[in-house]
């Protein structure tokens, strides 16, 4: 299993090693900082006054949430490509004398 640990600032999501079982034994409003392990092997400390929420999630869906996220990124940044701008400002007629 794979917690998902949202946080307040900056607005975004670490997926670390382990299960509710890992939270439940620690008390977050004692601790200053919790200890995990990312999926890749690291070890970080995440300040609990800094958790918004943490939700559990199988390895598999973790995964497959990725590459969704890495496709529809993908998609957006072609068709961001391929739009012609146009300015949104006027350029005054030429004054002639």
């Amino acid at each position: 299993m794979a917690l998902l640990i949202f946080l307040k600032q900056p607005n975004q999501a670490i997926a670390v090693e382990g299960d509710n079982k890992l939270v439940e034994k620690t008390d977050l409003r004692k601790v200053f900082a919790l200890k995990a392990q990312t999926l890749e092997g690291n070890t970080i400390f995440i300040a609990t006054d800094n958790i918004a929420y943490i939700q559990e999630i199988s390895k598999e869906k973790l995964i497959k949430r990725k590459k969704d996220f890495e496709n529809k990124q993908r998609q957006q940044q072609q068709q961001q490509g391929n739009k012609i701008l146009t300015p949104n400002f006027t350029i005054p007629p030429r004054r002639t004398q």
